[in-house]
């Protein structure tokens, strides 16, 4: 049973107004389930991220030669790799092999059937190249499936049936960034596996040694890395929430395909616990952002959480990165003595995500970790869209509006005039339109600003491919108005800027297979808010 409750609506000059239309009702609506007890009782196959309903719901457009199917699907095949090597989708792509890498000056031995994975892939040993295997695993599935019946079908099906094998010795990821890179990865070879199931040339054999290597070298690091098991000094203590979405999402999509329903709770659960934290709602937790369980509390600067009492003048914490966020000028409800104004951060506008200050590109990270793991979990029967619906919607909206204020203004572009491909370099911070708070993310000087992508060697900008499951969601599914992401959206669709990465890290090929397809394979009342 669903239980509704009326919240009020907070609308800041110039930002997010929610308005929830016919399937929730005309008011702002919150919707909270009531636990329904168990997974469902057999995982729905395929059911990782597209039902076979859906695949042949574009298939069919595609031979109608219908938009934005039809360009969407010869983009697939074409499309560069975000790391310079092989286009994903190309005819005859080859997979890399895991060999053992030699210790050299900066980097240590590596193991054969080991990848290795620091800070911004640094040091990088297979790790770009599971990064682009991963992608191009989906990709060449996805051709596979939608491809008419002829030689070039074989051969999508073959390579994607070569990479998966190839991938099957994986032992494990290694390094700073280990969990992120089981997060990312996680989910895009669970999707082409669970394609390619439907293959007769996919031997049993072969099908069990991958799967297999799921569970030991991304299921074993995924369940190391979440919060609760992770301890101070782990690379994943304290992480972001973009880091922590893509563990979760990861999760519930290895969980569906291993039909390991305590793996897919797992995944559902923490992303329950992580959303609320990652985008900020003013009417579901009032004056300041809610912050994540962690246990043992993690107390201090960094990237960590700290309790509202202690969370002041630090503007490199969960919630204030790059400069921090404004000072309240009243205390919050639960502030405590140890709050001494106007010294306590919080978020004010609804739609600020935990990482607006650090730039739009993890905060598309984390929304698209977001938007697959509730995706899945639709498909499943638990529809974890509906219970942060408004929460979610502003969060798209906010990053929306920025986004195309940021293509709107000219900044940046490639010199061309275009929109830009992937990677053009930042040159400068973007000036935030008026808002209801001109000193949120402040410059040096004082100034709103808000930075596109910022810091080391991924200074570079770019709209991810990631808007369309949140939007045909929200707006088609659901009717609630979204009027950025909307404009966003079809901006895209319509003229996408030459040489754009469709599929980068866990983020693929949306327009393909989301761009309105409603609820085409899905059963409306087979889902819960509650459970799993």
């Amino acid at each position: 049973m669903i239980t509704v409750k009326r919240l009020p609506i907070r609308t800041p000059v110039g930002v997010v107004a929610l308005v929830v239309a016919a399937a929730l009702g005309s008011p702002l609506l919150g919707i909270e389930g009531k636990g329904h007890g168990g997974a469902p009782p057999a995982f729905r196959h395929p059911g990782v991220l597209v039902t076979q309903e859906q695949l042949d719901f574009v298939k069919a457009k595609i031979a109608a030669g219908e938009a934005p199917w039809s360009a969407a699907f010869m983009a697939a095949k074409t499309f560069p790799s975000d790391a310079g090597g092989q286009p994903p989708g190309s005819l005859g792509y080859m997979a890399h092999t895991l060999s053992a890498s030699p210790k050299t000056l900066l980097d240590p031995a590596v193991p054969e059937g080991y990848v290795l994975c620091g800070s911004v892939s640094d040091p990088d040993v297979h790790c770009t190249d599971e990064k682009e295997d991963g992608v191009a695993a989906y990709t060449q599935a996805l051709l596979w499936y939608l491809s008419p019946d002829g030689p070039d079908k074989d051969a999508y099906g073959q390579a994607a049936i070569g990479i998966l094998n190839a991938w099957a010795p994986l032992q494990d990821h290694q390094g700073y960034n280990a969990g992120l890179q089981a997060g990312w990865m996680g989910t895009e070879f669970a999707r082409a596996a669970e394609i390619m199931q439907l293959s007769p040339i996919w031997q049993s054999p072969d099908i069990s040694a991958f799967k297999q290597m799921m569970r030991r070298a991304f299921v074993g690091r995924l369940l190391l890395v979440r919060p609760g098991v992770s301890q101070p000094g782990d690379a994943s203590y304290g992480q972001n929430g973009n880091w922590i979405l893509s563990v979760a999402d990861s999760m519930i999509q290895i969980g569906v395909l291993l039909d390991d329903h305590d793996l897919f709770k797992e995944g559902v659960e923490l992303w329950r616990e992580r959303t609320p934290p990652y985008c900020y709602l003013s009417a579901r937790d009032g004056a300041h952002p809610a912050v994540p369980c962690q246990v043992p509390p993690y107390q201090g600067t960094g990237s960590g959480y700290s309790p509202t009492a202690t969370r002041i003048a630090d503007p490199y914490g969960y919630w204030g990165q790059a400069g921090g966020l404004s000072p309240a000028q009243d205390p919050a409800p639960d502030a405590g003595a140890g709050a001494t104004l106007p010294m306590l951060f919080r978020a004010p506008e609804d739609g600020t995500c935990q990482e607006t200050c650090r730039d739009l590109d993890h905060v598309q990270y984390g929304l698209a970790a977001m938007m697959n793991g509730a995706e899945t979990a639709r498909i499943q029967g638990v529809d974890l869209y509906r219970e942060q619906a408004p929460r979610i919607v502003a969060c798209l909206e906010n990053a929306a509006l920025y986004l195309n204020n940021a293509i709107a203004t000219g900044q940046p572009k490639d010199g061309s005039g275009d929109s830009p491909p992937y990677p053009i370099p930042l040159t400068k911070a973007i000036t935030l339109p008026v808002t209801s708070d001109l000193t949120l993310c402040p410059a040096s000087n004082g100034k709103s600003t808000l930075t596109l992508l910022g810091s080391g060697s991924l200074t570079t900008f770019v709209v991810e491919p990631t808007w369309e499951i949140g939007y045909n969601e929200y707006a088609n599914r659901l009717g609630m108005s979204m009027p950025y992401t909307s404009e966003l959206v079809h901006k895209f669709r319509a003229n996408p800027p030459d040489k754009w990465v469709r599929a980068t890290h866990h983020i693929a090929l949306e327009m393909l297979t989301h761009a309105d397809v409603g609820s085409v394979g899905l059963e409306d009342d087979a889902a819960t808010c509650g459970g799993p």
